[in-house]
This record gives structure tokens, C-alpha cells and sequence, in this order.
């Protein structure tokens, strides 16, 4: 991945078209018939046209721990999961039995935005997805987050959508600032904090390394 930071981290957005880094895979039939890795830049998804967001549900979380397990950590209060199977779908169902039965999985994935700020006082709902940009399956996710005043109750609340011909989410722009979630659990079973895209000035055909936290 080109020079980016971890989440919570200050700086500019982005350095503008550089390349992601990340490999799509069992996705795109090669010629063989096999799976092949598919390469996508930002600069493809930004230009892609936003697909049409569907199924759309907004849930309070009665077990935030499971949240915690199927989402990727964007900062301390928002995190960010995609349902791509049946079980995790039954997991998460059964942390918030509101959202009713699964979504076609076999058309696309279910995105979700989570947030654990507490309930806020103004009674406004504080997440909200807006639209996904779809590229050879691979997506951008643009959503909001409200600021404001939270009660610190542990109240956790979810909105997801499901994205027809979606296979994996690379970035997520909330409010403004990139987000790169992981694509892997780690050893605990746990996705690790997404990456947020920070400064960066490379030279023409120079590697990309990573910024400290």
C-alpha cells in the first residue's frame, strides 16, 4: 500500500492516484477458469459510476462484542464489516436479531456501518451510508458520521446496505478522510484497524513504505 497511516492519525486526505496495493481474488475468472488477482487503483473507483444501494436497515446492537469481532476499527468509535457469508450473517443477526433475514449473497455483500459512540442526545440517527463506487467488483464506500453530544451508555448502532456485484470493499470515506480496511482476520480472529491514507511525496517510480502510527 502506498504511504498511509494508521487510523486516527492526522494529515491530507490522500497523495492523489496512487496505486492501492491491493489484490482482488477469487473473483474474476482467468482464462483458465481459475481464480485471478485483479489489481484496482483509487483513481478507478473515484471515476467509477455509484451503484444503487439496496436493502438498507438501521439497528441498535444488543451485543456490541460481537460488532467488535466482525468489524474493522475505523478510530474509537466507528468500525466498518462486510458479510460475505451465511454464518457471519448468522452472527451478526444474532447481535441484532432486528435486521431480519439475509440478503441474496449470491448477488453482491452486505456493508455495514457500526457505531459505538452512545446514544446520542438529540435523537438524530448518527451514521448514515451514502453510496458505494463499483470497479470490477471492488468498492468505495462514501457515509457520514454525525458529530454531536453521546450519552456514555455503551449504546451501539448499525446501518447496513447490500451492494449488488460487490466482492470486496478496498476504501471507505467517512466525512472526508480514506480509510483501508483489512481484507484478513488476525490470529485472535479479529480484523485490525484500518489504514487511513496520510502525507506523502515520493519520487517518480519510488516504493511506497509505510508511516509510523
Amino acid at each position: 500500500m502506498s504511504l498511509c497511516k494508521h487510523a486516527g492519525s492526522t494529515g491530507p486526505r490522500r497523495p492523489a492516484g496512487r496505486l492501492l496495493g491491493l489484490l482482488l481474488t477469487a473473483w474474476l475468472p482467468a482464462c483458465t477458469g481459475g481464480p485471478a488477482a485483479v489489481t484496482v487503483t483509487l483513481e478507478d473507483l473515484e471515476a467509477a459510476v455509484p451503484v444503487a444501494i439496496t436493502d438498507s436497515r438501521r439497528v441498535y446492537v444488543s451485543d456490541p462484542a460481537v460488532l467488535h469481532d466482525l468489524c474493522t476499527p475505523l478510530g474509537r468509535r466507528l468500525g466498518l464489516l462486510q458479510i460475505r457469508r451465511a454464518a457471519d450473517w448468522e452472527r451478526l443477526s444474532a447481535a441484532a436479531p432486528e435486521l431480519g433475514p439475509c440478503p441474496d449473497l449470491r448477488s453482491g455483500s452486505v456493508i455495514g456501518l457500526a457505531c459505538w459512540a452512545g446514544t446520542p442526545v438529540s435523537g438524530d440517527w448518527p451514521i448514515r451510508i451514502d453510496t458505494v463506487h463499483l470497479h470490477r467488483g471492488a468498492g468505495l464506500l462514501e457515509a457520514r458520521f454525525v458529530g454531536g453530544t453521546y450519552l456514555p451508555d455503551g449504546a451501539a448502532v448499525l446501518e447496513t446496505a447490500h451492494v449488488r456485484g460487490l466482492h470486496t470493499l478496498l476504501v471507505a470515506n467517512i466525512n472526508g478522510s480514506l480509510f483501508c480496511p483489512a481484507q484478513e482476520q488476525d490470529e485472535r480472529g479479529r480484523f485490525p484497524a484500518a489504514r487511513r491514507f496520510g502525507p506523502a511525496t515520493l519520487p517518480p517510480g519510488a516504493a511506497g513504505t509505510e508511516a509510523a502510527p
